[in-house]
């Protein structure tokens, strides 16, 4: 891991610290078996915060700007990548070239590194090497009554909570180019301008990348808005989200709300030796976080990485929020050490609990998580119950057909883990191979998921004006000259 000093961060290989911590067992008796998802319950007590009509001004969501929008006149290309028709066939078509059929050998995660990290603090302030926001999980012991049910209210304090929504006038990825400049100075600071400096190939966030991946789902297809700005800066590839926030009004901001909440009742910033915490009120927030910055390699298993010119394999850096850790005094590179936390209803459908599983298990999975914690309320509010997956296990679960326990063929081709990544890959590739290098602030791309064809669909932007807003939407000069000097 990289020191202030700017020592080199040492490579974090997952197949070598998977085993370095034991899973172990809850402070409390939450853990059922996971397998299973809690049953519904008709008796479940409704709160009153679930009754009332929750109030919800628009303008407090507002933002600084519009969302850069590209009219018809202003596009000077357009590829197009077809989704796969179905899971066993893997066909691809682009208005420019053919990707040929993938068979058995499907793109992986070839490797995983941790660059970096850093705490985001509550003025927003980005602290390298810092772990001051890091939580553990610590359920306390009153969420959970005698008889073994629980009845703690997640809308507790919703009236009085406004996020945090980011100035749209902000760089969407000038905190994320910051800091991997930074890490890449340390390494030439280390080396000399002759040293092994990694190639990185795409810059950005994980939630486009987890997106761009569940898309290999047909299941998981249905409301995804997914729209994206590219960029060129040397040989870096920067994709940003368009859009910082979907905002679709106030039910989701609840259910928002709702997941926050849970995080904040299950973790804690100190670790309680005896497993009780005296925490009666928890003040919400969204603004403190903490992240890894990763580096992950994709390619097909016969690809060699020491042959990067060569070969296929997409080199991807972007930072990964991180929920939890599940023991102290562990090295934070350890990332079978995190968990991801998660809310469900547990008067969902067994197929929506699969398909929400499934995209949380994309996110922990991506970056080497240990585990997923999903916290089931009733549709009013109360935590229900507490189960908590080894990463490991959720392809089993996810495959097993609930009528007759056996695993499924057909689930398991409708929840393919190796059919994301190896889409994910394709579509890297694909990006790649259609943008232009060496124009910066000339030319910029966009590129958007369409649901009714299901395509994914790039257009070419060559107007100066739009351009200049895309690239100073992504980053800016002071972010941008990180790449090249020490940040101070």
């Amino acid at each position: 891991m990289a020191e202030a000093s700017g020592k080199t961060p040492s490579d974090v290989d997952l197949s070598s610290t998977a085993s370095v911590v034991d899973l172990v067992e809850p402070l409390t008796n939450l853990s059922l078996d996971p397998s299973k998802k809690p049953s519904r319950n008709k008796k479940a007590p409704r709160s009153k915060a679930g009754k009332q009509n929750y109030s919800f001004n628009p303008d407090d969501w507002k933002v600084d700007e519009e969302d850069v929008m590209i009219p018809a006149a202003a596009i000077a290309g357009k590829s197009i990548l077809s989704l796969p028709k179905t899971t066993d066939n893997h066909q691809r078509r682009t208005e420019t070239s053919t990707i040929a059929t993938i068979g058995e050998d499907k793109a992986k995660i070839l490797s995983t590194k941790v660059l970096t990290y850093y705490s985001t603090d509550s003025q927003f302030k980005r602290h390298l090497e810092s772990a001051e926001s890091l939580t553990f999980y610590a359920p306390p012991r009153f969420l959970q009554h005698r008889n073994g049910t629980f009845k703690y209210n997640l809308f507790k304090g919703w009236q009085g909570y406004r996020p945090i929504v980011y100035p749209r006038k902000l760089p969407r990825l000038g905190g994320t180019l910051a800091v991997v400049g930074w890490y890449l100075d340390s390494i030439r600071n280390n080396l000399g301008n002759d040293g092994d400096i990694p190639t990185i190939d795409f810059i950005s966030h994980k939630g486009p990348m987890v997106k761009l991946a569940s898309l290999a789902s047909p299941d998981c297809r249905h409301g995804v808005s997914l729209e994206m700005n590219v960029v060129t800066y040397g040989k870096h590839i920067l994709l940003s989200n368009n859009s910082y926030r979907d905002i679709e009004g106030p039910m989701s901001l609840k259910f928002g709300y709702l997941g926050h909440k849970f995080e904040n009742v299950v973790c804690s910033k100190d670790w309680p030796e005896n497993g009780k915490m005296p925490r009666k009120e928890y003040p919400m927030h969204n603004n403190e976080t903490f992240k890894l910055v990763m580096n992950i390699e994709l390619g097909k298993k016969n690809d060699d990485v020491s042959t990067r010119g060569t070969s296929p394999i997409i080199s991807l850096a972007f930072p990964s929020e991180m929920d939890c850790r599940l023991q102290p005094d562990v090295p934070i590179e350890t990332l079978s050490n995190y968990a991801e936390l998660k809310t469900h209803s547990s008067g969902g459908s067994e197929h929506s609990f699969k398909r929400k599983l499934f995209k949380a298990y994309l996110q922990a999975n991506i970056v080497g998580m240990g585990e997923v914690i999903i916290g089931f309320r009733s549709f009013s509010g109360f935590l229900e119950n507490i189960v908590r997956y080894k990463v490991s296990d959720i392809p089993d679960i996810l495959h097993k057909d609930p009528k007759s326990g056996e695993i499924s063929e057909r689930l398991k081709r409708q929840f393919s883990p190796e059919d994301s990544m190896d889409w994910l890959h394709s579509c890297l590739e694909w990006i790649k191979n259609n943008i232009e290098f060496g124009r910066e602030r000339e030319v910029a791309w966009r590129v958007s998921y369409d649901p009714k064809s299901s395509t994914i669909v790039m257009v070419k932007i060559e107007d100066p004006e739009i351009v200049e807003k895309i690239t100073g939407y992504v980053y800016d000069d002071i972010c941008v000259r990180s790449l090249d000097h020490q940040t101070q």
